[in-house]
């Protein structure tokens, strides 16, 4: 199932905007491809784990459900 339209891509700018603010705020400590490992930190102190869960768990709701997002202009 594809969620599509223009209605949707509210969905797809929110994903993509969350995503973009937890990245550019992310810190790479160390990580190890060998295991899949990857230790960070956030820069932004205000970043909340609850926001981040909530995220993680949406975006596997998602992926298990085989929503997949598509913005089309």
């Amino acid at each position: 199932m594809n969620v599509q339209g223009h209605g949707n891509s509210y969905i797809c700018h929110a994903v993509s905007a969350v995503s973009q603010y937890l990245c550019s705020n992310l810190e790479i400590i160390s990580y190890k491809s060998g295991y899949g490992y990857l230790c960070a930190t956030f820069r932004d102190s205000s970043i909340s784990r609850i926001l981040l869960d909530n995220f993680v768990r949406f975006l596997k709701d998602l992926h298990s459900q085989e929503i997949h997002l598509e913005e089309r202009r």
